[in-house]
């Protein structure tokens, strides 16, 4: 450089014969060479040298070493770099123009030794994330990291002065533009991201102890269903919490590794400000593979009568048509249209599509009503009671 700073040497000692450096990307420029004897040991032999040079828009320019200095690069385009010293740095600033996700691809050929740091930073001094591509990777992609609109930087780091690689690496930042994904750093109650009821929203735990919290508005008090799906993994447990405008908790439950779908169906929310926080439960055995989770009205659906007979003497029988998504049905029979005298109520399992009441009351009339329940946490949640029927007993 016009400057004279160093940016990069080497040696070549007497076996050598012949040395080829890393590449090194520059910008457009004046540089200067300089061969000199290292200390005392010197040789008179002739020696030649070559600048290999190749044109390229999509390599590094160094230095790049700071943030400062860092390469502006574009999204979706393969870049390339080298670490050529112990201890290097290559920094890149990115933008992306609108809300969606990011995932941070690394390619490198296999050596013999060598760890790349990789770290995404959303301000200069605040780090987002990062992983490690070990010698024997090759191919490393993260896990999709959510981002609102703004600009990033990835420092590519050596951060093992002992075990150090400079070969050519490929880094590529994947986006794709939604407004269906969580936005990091969403890991406080104040940087919260919205939730609405009925609208999905994606996200994922990033290594490291990420917190992923949402902040949900909820129109009327009333049971909520909390939907929780994810792809199945080799390991790790999601944690779920609902908390209350105080961030008090209210409800929690886990999705492990192997659930790929997990619903709490009921959860009492009060209307207004409340929040969901979901998390891993070790920063060692996390799972960063993508996540939906969506908040609906809890819903039982509605079972109606079919048919009321009379088989035998003193008996009647209710038949309906089963419905999906309940534990069982809850028949009662009374006396009176009010349910207020005579009443005999029993829990029908929901394999089951009609039951006989025995041992009634001769020529008397009774009134028949049903309803669909659940049973979550030893706890039952009814649906609507059905049309009531009304029969006079053999």
């Amino acid at each position: 450089m016009e400057d004279q700073s160093l940016i990069y040497e080497f040696n070549s000692r007497n076996y050598d014969a012949s040395l080829t450096t890393c590449n090194i990307g520059l910008p457009a420029g004046t540089y200067y060479y300089r061969s000199e004897s290292y200390y005392d040991s010197y040789s008179a032999e002739l020696y030649t040298f070559r600048i290999n040079y190749n044109a390229s828009a999509n390599w590094e320019t160094e230095k790049n070493d700071t943030l400062l200095s860092a390469d502006q690069i574009g999204v979706n385009v393969e870049n390339y770099g080298a670490i050529h010293e112990k201890g290097g740095r290559d920094w890149y600033k990115f933008s992306i123009p609108s809300d969606g996700y990011i995932s941070i691809t690394f390619l490198h050929q296999m050596v013999e030794y060598g760890i790349w740091n990789i770290s995404l930073y959303y301000e200069p001094d605040n780090k987002l994330f990062e992983i490690y591509s070990r010698n024997y990777d090759e191919t490393k992609t993260s896990c999709n990291i959510g981002l609102p609109a703004g600009d990033y930087y990835i420092r590519i780091g050596n951060d093992s002065y002992s075990s150090c690689s400079d070969v050519d690496y490929s880094l590529k930042i994947n986006y794709v533009a939604t407004a269906g994904w969580e936005t990091e750093p969403n890991n406080s109650y104040v940087t919260a991201d919205a939730c609405a009821v009925g609208v999905p929203i994606n996200g994922s735990i990033m290594p490291g102890g990420d917190i992923d919290r949402y902040v949900l508005d909820v129109p009327q008090a009333g049971y909520y269903s909390i939907n929780f799906v994810h792809s199945a993994v080799e390991s790790g447990t999601w944690e779920l919490n609902i908390c209350d405008s105080n961030e008090k908790g209210i409800d929690s439950f886990y999705s492990r590794n192997s659930d790929t779908s997990k619903t709490k169906s009921f959860v009492y929310l009060n209307a207004g400000r409340n929040y969901v926080v979901v998390r891993s439960t070790s920063s060692q055995d996390y799972c960063d593979v993508d996540y939906t989770l969506t908040v609906t009205p809890s819903v039982i659906q509605n079972v109606q009568i079919s048919k009321v007979t009379k088989p035998k003497k003193k008996q009647l029988r209710v038949a309906w048509k089963k419905v999906s998504g309940v534990s069982g049905y809850e028949i009662s029979i009374a006396k009176n249209k009010k349910f207020t005298k005579g009443v005999k109520t029993v829990n029908v399992v929901v394999s089951k599509s009609k039951y006989t009441f025995k041992k009634l009351k001769s020529k008397k009339t009774y009134y028949v009503r049903m309803r669909a329940y659940v049973l979550e946490d030893n706890k039952y949640y009814y649906g609507e009671y059905s049309t009531c029927k009304k029969i006079k007993v053999k």
